[in-house]
């Protein structure tokens, strides 16, 4: 299924410098839609997002024709010479598309 529809998205990575506060509020906005509710402070993903900075990256998938905001996000934590899937968001009308699947596909390939 990831080949199928991987065509579909323009995947990309982002490192440490490359997270901003608009990346910030663009995952929580998708967290947001993704769980239901907004059951946590916009702090909570502020701190998220700075263990980040110090050892990890965000996989972000956008669509080809839009690509102004993500449709999904994968954090990925490493530690220790280890990688860690800390969280994930995908903009629910997009599940159907295995857009979580895809992103920890190019994760894996990123590590």
């Amino acid at each position: 299924m990831i080949r199928k529809y991987q065509k579909k998205f323009l995947i990309s990575i982002l490192l440490s410098n490359d997270i901003t506060p608009l990346i910030v509020s663009q995952y929580y906005a998708l967290h947001v839609l993704d769980s239901g509710g907004d059951f946590r402070s916009i702090s909570t993903y502020d701190k998220q997002f700075a263990l980040l900075q110090k050892g990890g990256f965000v996989v972000c998938a956008y669509d080809k024709e839009n690509n102004s905001v993500p449709l999904g996000m994968l954090h990925i934590l490493v530690s220790k010479n280890r990688a860690y899937d800390a969280s994930v968001a995908i903009k629910p009308e997009y599940q159907q598309f295995y857009l979580s699947h895809i992103l920890k596909n190019e994760a894996i390939k990123e590590l």
